[in-house]
């Protein structure tokens, strides 16, 4: 029998992966290239979601040579009948210069949209125009926001930038009070050291409210969040008496994480969902808070385990098909909103994702 030398074999088995994996580069190349064709033809129909995707395609050039300016017009056309995903792609490539001239102040524009819509891409870039002052003037309070309800989805980038922001956030704080300091001092003079001393008179003044300012000048007060107050003093439940998911409660634990913002964390619950028990966390941020009563609050879930109908683990079945409906492990990509306002101390109101009417109560002054 014949036989091969080493250097014969390693050429065979070089060979033999290369036209391998040739194969399979070929294969996934014309899985792509097929998958084009089909959407190319619903996308030309209108179809926003195909649209969507050719955009897609031809961005990552996935079955399609690539084209930038090609995926920015299919994306422009799904944006156009609302599509979240477009919506975002569309300001970004605007605030990139990709595919199309770059335009900030139009990307912020249009970056506005889909970040309302929850969208955690276009909420974190959002929050980074707000930071950087990139068409609209810096507020690091906004991006704060913007970052934290980003975070929220799961989104590593704007988890690091809240990380970040409040680093600088602080550091920013401190040199404002040195400052405020500094000023007071420029404009109160000390006392000459020869002076007589002056008779007191004890009884109380209009001025006497402002000690330790001169007239012409009054040190910016820090903000007494009254609407914060009310809300993290409260421990909040529903009508039905079950205890609140986004707000203090029993379940809930909530803290301030900056001036404009408080966060708040859920403990472990459990619901069914189209026939499905989960465990879920729910977390959400407090924010917009006004001297008024007006707050505004961005809630997601965290799926932390999928059950079956005799309770038992059925994590496999987390994929987002058969009996789960579309939910799977982690956090959901829906983000609910509620716009509320607090009355007092003892009822909170609210209209949750523009259509639901949800009412909270203080379980501490029942």
């Amino acid at each position: 029998m014949k036989t091969i030398s080493h250097f014969q074999a390693l050429i065979l088995v070089s060979a033999s992966a290369f036209i391998a994996q040739g194969a399979f580069a070929f294969q996934d190349d014309y899985v792509w290239q097929e998958r084009f064709k089909k959407q190319v033809v619903q996308a030309e129909k209108g179809d926003s979601d195909a649209q969507y995707d050719i955009g897609e395609m031809y961005e990552k050039g996935s079955g399609v040579q690539t084209d930038a300016k090609k995926a920015f017009t299919w994306f422009e056309k799904s944006a156009a009948q609302g599509h979240v995903k477009a919506q975002f792609k569309v300001a970004y490539m605007y605030y990139k210069g990709l595919g199309v001239d770059a335009n900030i102040a139009k990307a912020f524009t249009l970056m506005e949209s889909p970040a309302n819509d929850g969208n955690v891409r276009a909420q974190f870039y959002f929050g980074q125009m707000y930071e950087k002052g990139k068409g609209v003037k810096k507020d690091l309070d906004e991006a704060f926001t913007w970052y934290s309800r980003s975070a929220l989805g799961g989104y590593k980038p704007a988890e690091d930038a809240v990380a970040d922001l409040k680093v600088a956030m602080a550091e920013q704080s401190r040199k404002d009070e040195e400052a405020a300091v500094k000023n007071i001092a420029k404009v109160v003079p000390s006392a000459p050291k020869s002076a007589p001393r002056a008779k007191v008179d004890a009884s109380p003044t209009p001025a006497s409210t402002n000690s330790g300012t001169s007239e012409g000048f009054q040190p910016a007060l820090r903000t007494q969040g009254t609407t914060s107050t009310a809300l993290l003093g409260g421990t909040w439940i529903s009508m039905a008496k079950l205890p609140a998911e986004f707000l203090p409660s029993k379940i809930t634990s909530c803290n301030k994480t900056s001036d404009s913002v408080i966060e708040c964390l859920s403990g472990e619950l459990q619901r069914n969902v189209a026939g499905t028990e989960i465990v879920y966390q729910t977390k959400a941020i407090i924010y917009a808070m006004k001297k008024d009563g007006d707050f505004k609050i961005a809630y997601r879930n965290n799926v932390m385990k999928i059950l079956n109908g005799t309770g038992k683990d059925a994590e496999e079945q987390a994929s987002g098909s058969g009996d789960t409906s579309n939910v799977k492990l982690g956090w959901q990509e829906t983000e609910h909103r509620l716009e509320c306002k607090v009355d007092g101390s003892q009822t909170v109101n609210c209209l949750k994702n523009k259509t639901q009417k949800v009412t909270l109560k203080n379980q501490t002054l029942l």
